[in-house]
């Protein structure tokens, strides 16, 4: 905006009163709008100006930000991201579902262990029971001149005396202060010899003959060693009193002396 009152004094006075009522009205146009102004300190206007055009950049740059966060890769990263954690999400569940499941196996393998192993208790009970009720019939062949263990039920175990061709015990397990009776029958040939009495007490602390009393120590009886071939030899064992103790029957057979018995053991309860 810009007027000029002319110097030149061959100007009418009518053109420079027009001039002035112009610049007047601007003047009132300018006040109305400065009136909503408060300054109180100096203004450079040149620095309003950079100010202004910093902001509009700013706010280019906000817009462009704006527009990356809405349709650019970054959003299609987030989404990508917010789509796999909600697969994630489905997986985990997936997967506690199936460990749930496992977990309910491992449980019923457990109880099928635990139940198995109350089965094989009952079923050990069950044969103990089983083989304390019925005969039970062992046979075996020994050499006569080899000594040596022939049986062992836990109770007794039977040994074979190859220096004077008899059988021997040693008991293992029967109630304290208990007696055991039992016995001899040889027959040789024509000759048949026979002997019986009690013949121990309490477990063992030495192999025993079956030809009388061996209380204090093994006793032997060589009217009864089977040194001869074409030969039997009948031997028993029972408890005198009590019910918690087997039986037992063995028979040797002789052929050759020097040859192999046949030698069966019987438990009879």
């Amino acid at each position: 905006m810009s007027h000029h009152i002319s110097n030149n004094f061959t100007s009418t006075s009518s053109n420079n009163q027009a001039d002035l009522t112009t610049a007047k009205a601007d003047i009132v146009a300018i006040k109305a709008k400065t009136d909503f102004l408060s300054i109180t300190q100096n203004v450079n206007l040149d620095v309003i100006e950079t100010d202004t055009l910093n902001n509009k950049l700013d706010v280019a740059t906000l817009n462009s930000q704006l527009a990356n966060s809405v349709a650019s890769t970054l959003k299609t990263n987030i989404d990508a991201n917010t789509s796999a954690r909600t697969t994630n999400a489905t997986n985990i569940a997936n997967n506690l579902t199936i460990i749930s499941g496992h977990t309910s196996a491992i449980g019923a393998n457990l109880l099928a262990r635990t139940q198995n192993a109350t089965d094989i208790a009952t079923n050990s009970a069950s044969i103990t029971t089983i083989n304390n009720a019925y005969p039970r019939e062992t046979t075996i062949r020994q050499f006569a001149l080899t000594s040596g263990d022939i049986y062992n039920d836990g109770k007794i175990k039977f040994y074979w005396d190859a220096a004077n061709r008899q059988l021997r015990f040693w008991i293992l397990d029967i109630p304290s202060g208990q007696y055991t009776v039992g016995g001899v029958e040889r027959w040789v040939g024509t000759g048949i010899t026979r002997v019986a009495n009690y013949i121990s007490q309490n477990n063992s602390t030495y192999y025993h003959y079956f030809t009388g009393p061996q209380l204090g120590g093994a006793v032997l009886n060589s009217s009864f060693n089977l040194s001869s071939s074409y030969a039997r030899a009948t031997y028993f064992l029972t408890p005198y009193s009590t019910n918690d103790y087997p039986s037992y029957e063995i028979i040797v057979l002789v052929g050759y002396s020097a040859g192999y018995n046949t030698i069966t053991i019987k438990r009879l309860i």
